[in-house]
């Protein structure tokens, strides 16, 4: 007998549940009406889950310059603003459709927090539906399919990318992976120009939401393995890696100040080590999702038995899927989905202070959960996924609550992480936002002791104790600033009234004169300047 074919191997294999031939799954009426039965429910469940976030404040967290105090969105929708956000790089990123997003919800409902937290909830919703239809569509396996769907839903892990306005990039081009996806299906059940075309303008809109899809040809690559079982074809595909390449030189281009200053300041061996490490993290809150924050920081230094346990797991269950490839080929397709997805955000490049952050899961743990709901076998599904999800749902709702304002996130934030100068900070800005001076206080001075680079957790730290009559260490905390910072107006200004009330003249005309030069507009430097000469 001649050699068989993979696909006949695997077809005959007691251990495959096998998909339906991508021909056969072209769905009637009635099965079109049996997907909405599924579609349906996961949408309106999802909306439920999250709806208490549509009470939420914004965090002063990147919402600040995301939304309410961006001068540029703030207007709404108008033509200067979308062509402010296609012109260039705005907080260290080019997503000019995420910029828009804000930009309308702004236009339609103002500034109520809630309403802008709503729309994100109602992606999320979006995103979840469209991950159900297409893996239903693409496998043949609806209940499989919902199970995915609603792990995706309502993992813990996926709080920060739904409760957080400025993550609005999450949920926006999740609805465009999964659109992307499903236009990919069928170009590949009725090949055409147009169809393709569609893929690759839904890919592209994908992108200028979030430049994190970079990935996605090389998902389709494994859907091709699995579930579509077609022979996998890199030629087909070369338009949408250019795309890739393009977005890719877009990113690094956008975010060169961050970015590169990082790789000066991280060893690649670190990176490295932290890049390995972060996949045994990510792997672990998967399983179990406790202590999660909006910010890790980064350790410089990371024990050889972290970095060997996590490489170990990485090599051993690659090894594993690798060897069950012909039996249980979804294995392969899930776990290669998680870990090539993280590429552009696990660390290799380090962008930011955090050594990982749970909202770079949102969509790699799509395929952790292809694999896992796949395994189970199809008697245990519904009782095993029931239990499952219900634990889980009521630890996002928990999780929630961190997320309500600034003082809650921060105050978590703080108490389950290590030396996080960054979460001080932010809370001790929370706290005085809130009027909470006194407590607000010893959070600024704990994030200049572990950030001393902090620019503004000095300027709001001396403001406070200006205000409390410690004249003295408000000018420390103010030159430190302007040490850091000499283009701030404001805190020029500020040493300026400081030294005038201590009877320094000279220092004080110096120091409005500095204010002046920066911002020559800055009437309060000007009236003051006036007064002291």
């Amino acid at each position: 007998m001649g050699k068989r074919s993979r696909a006949k191997r695997v077809a005959e294999s007691p251990s495959f549940r096998a998909a339906e031939p991508v021909s056969a799954r072209r769905p009637g009426y009635s099965a079109a009406r049996q997907l909405w039965l599924f579609a349906a429910p996961l949408f309106l469940f999802t909306a439920l889950l999250f709806w208490k976030s549509t009470s939420f404040a914004f965090v002063p967290y990147d919402d600040n310059e995301y939304v309410y105090k961006n001068d540029v969105v703030m207007r709404g929708v108008t033509g200067e603003g979308i062509a402010w956000a296609f012109e260039g790089a705005h907080v260290a990123n080019w997503h000019p459709l995420t910029w828009i997003s804000h930009m309308l919800d702004v236009e339609l409902f103002g500034m109520d927090a809630g309403a802008h937290h709503r729309m994100g909830v109602l992606l999320h919703a979006l995103a979840t539906s469209l991950l159900f239809w297409m893996l239903a569509r693409m496998t043949g396996a609806p209940w499989r399919s919902a199970m995915v769907a609603a792990l995706f839903a309502i993992h813990p892990l996926h709080v920060e990318s739904v409760a957080w306005v400025s993550e609005r990039k999450d949920t926006l081009s999740g609805v465009f992976f999964m659109a992307t996806l499903l236009a990919w299906l069928r170009y590949v059940r009725q090949p055409s120009v147009s169809r393709y075309v569609v893929t690759a303008v839904l890919f592209i809109l994908g992108l200028m939401s979030k430049q994190m899809l970079v990935t996605l040809p090389f998902v389709l690559l494994l859907l091709d393995f699995w579930p579509l079982q077609r022979p996998i074809d890199v030629r087909e595909k070369i338009p949408l890696f250019a795309i890739t390449i393009l977005a890719s030189i877009v990113t690094f281009v956008s975010q060169r100040g961050s970015a590169v200053a990082s790789v000066e300041a991280v060893p690649l061996a670190t990176r490295i080590a932290n890049a390995i490490v972060s996949y045994g993290r990510y792997l672990a809150k998967t399983f179990w999702p406790a202590n999660l924050a909006v910010l890790y920081p980064f350790e410089m230094s990371i024990s050889n038995a972290a970095v060997a346990g996590s490489l170990l797991v990485i090599v051993a269950i690659t090894a594993l899927v690798w060897w069950r490839r012909r039996t249980e080929p979804y294995l392969v397709t899930g776990w290669l989905w998680f870990l090539g997805m993280l590429v552009p955000v696990i660390g290799i490049v380090q962008i930011g202070a955090q050594s990982h952050a749970d909202r770079y899961t949102y969509l790699p743990l799509i395929g952790i959960f292809i694999a896992l709901v796949w395994l189970i076998p199809r008697a245990a599904l519904i009782a095993t996924g029931t239990v499952v999800l219900l634990v889980l749902a009521l630890i996002t709702n928990r999780q929630l609550e961190h997320w309500r304002d600034g003082i809650a996130l921060f105050t978590h934030t703080v108490a389950v992480t290590r030396d996080n100068g960054v979460a001080h900070g932010a809370l001790g800005v929370a706290l005085k936002d809130a009027g909470r001076d006194e407590e607000a206080i010893p959070h600024l001075q704990e994030a200049v002791r572990l950030e001393p680079n902090e620019t503004q957790a000095y300027v709001t730290l001396g403001n406070l104790l200006a205000g409390k009559g410690d004249v003295q260490n408000a000018i420390a905390a103010w030159q430190r600033a302007i040490a850091l910072d000499p283009a701030q107006a404001d805190v020029h200004n500020n040493l300026g009234v400081a030294y005038a009330n201590l009877g320094r003249v000279a220092d004080a005309r110096a120091e409005f004169t500095r204010a002046l030069e920066v911002d020559p507009s800055f009437e309060p430097a000007r009236e003051n300047l006036a007064r002291v000469r």
